[in-house]
C-alpha cells in the first residue's frame, strides 16, 4: 500500500482572501467553501478517493460507507458517485437536514441513527468485504491534500502572521500548519473549538452549537507540536460572528467559520501583530433549516 499521495504543490484555482479592515486593519478570511461541494472537504476527499481507485485500494462498483455528519460526507458522496462507486452515509439524528438532502439527491444510501447502533453498523461494514469503510479520523493519507491551503495564503499573503482553523478531527488544521510551516518559519497556526466542548485542547467533549468541530471522538492525526495554541469560543459567539460576516459583507459563512473569526479576534486583543487569516471552511446553506 502507497502511504502518501503525491499532490501538485498548488491547486489552480486559488479560493479568495478576502480583506475584512472594516473589521481590523490586517484581518482576511480565506473563503474554502467556494471550492466544489462547498467545502475545504474538497481539498482532500475527492484526490484521495481518486487516488485509492489508481492504485486498486478500490474498484469501480464497491461501495463506500462513512460515519458523519456534515460536509465530509457530502465531499464523499459527491466524488465516490462519480468514480463508479456506491457511497453509504451513517448520520446521527442530529444531522442537518440540508445534508441529509443533499446526501440522497446525490445519489448516497443514508442511514440516520444512534451513536451505539451506528457502531455496530460500521463494525458490520468492515467485515463485508464489499464495502470500504472511510474512517477520515485516522487516515494519514489526508493531512498533507490540505497543505495547499497553507501554500495558498502563503502565495496570497507572504507576510502573514497567523493562521486560525477550526478543529474537527485534527487533520485539516496539521495539514494545514505543516505546510505553512515549511514556507514562514514566522507564520503561526491556531486551532480553534467550542468553550463548551475542548475535546483539542482539554480531551473534554460537551454539547456545543458548532456543527463539524468538536466531534466525540478520538484526534489521532492532531498534532499539537506545530500549532501555536487552541482558541476556545462559546457557540453562540460563533453564530454570531457568522451572521456579522452575512450583515456586513455579504459573506455566506457558517458557524465554523463564525469560530475561526472569534479566533482571530482574540489573537489580535491577546496582542498578536501583523496580518490575521480566519479559514471559512464552511457556509450557512447547510445549517439554516
Amino acid at each position: 500500500m502507497q502511504d502518501s499521495i503525491s499532490i501538485p504543490t498548488k491547486t489552480s484555482t486559488a479560493t479568495p482572501l478576502i480583506h475584512l479592515p472594516e473589521i481590523d486593519k490586517m484581518l482576511y478570511v480565506k473563503v474554502e467553501y467556494e471550492n466544489p461541494v462547498a467545502a475545504m472537504k474538497f481539498r482532500a476527499i475527492p484526490p484521495f478517493f481518486e487516488h485509492l481507485l489508481n492504485i486498486g485500494e478500490i474498484k469501480k462498483g464497491d461501495k463506500v460507507a462513512m460515519r458523519s455528519a456534515g460536509s465530509a460526507a457530502v465531499a464523499m458522496a459527491w466524488i465516490t458517485v462519480r468514480l463508479g462507486l456506491h457511497p453509504i452515509a451513517v448520520l446521527p439524528p442530529v444531522a442537518p437536514a440540508p445534508i441529509v438532502r443533499m446526501l440522497r439527491w446525490l445519489g448516497a444510501e443514508v442511514h440516520i441513527v444512534k451513536p451505539d447502533e451506528a457502531k455496530k453498523m460500521m463494525a458490520a461494514y468492515q467485515e463485508d468485504d464489499s464495502v470500504y469503510v472511510f474512517g477520515q479520523a485516522g487516515e494519514h493519507r489526508l493531512v498533507d491534500l490540505y497543505g495547499n491551503v497553507g501554500v495558498e495564503i502563503f502565495e496570497q499573503l507572504p507576510e502573514v502572521a497567523a493562521v486560525t482553523v477550526g478543529i474537527g478531527t485534527g487533520i485539516s488544521v496539521t495539514g494545514i500548519a505543516r505546510a505553512l510551516k515549511r514556507l514562514s518559519p514566522t507564520a503561526k497556526v491556531y486551532g480553534c473549538e467550542p468553550e463548551e466542548s475542548p475535546v483539542a485542547s482539554q480531551g473534554k467533549w460537551g454539547p456545543h452549537k458548532i456543527p463539524g468541530l468538536a466531534p466525540p471522538i478520538a484526534q489521532p492525526l492532531l498534532d499539537k507540536s506545530i500549532i501555536e495554541d487552541i482558541v476556545l469560543v462559546p457557540s453562540d459567539r460563533a453564530w454570531e460572528r457568522a451572521k456579522d460576516l452575512a450583515h456586513g459583507f455579504g459573506i455566506m459563512a457558517g458557524p465554523s467559520s463564525g469560530c475561526t473569526l472569534d479566533a482571530a479576534l482574540q489573537l489580535r486583543a491577546r496582542g498578536v501583530e501583523g496580518p490575521i487569516v480566519a479559514i471559512l471552511a464552511c457556509s450557512i446553506g447547510e445549517y439554516l433549516d
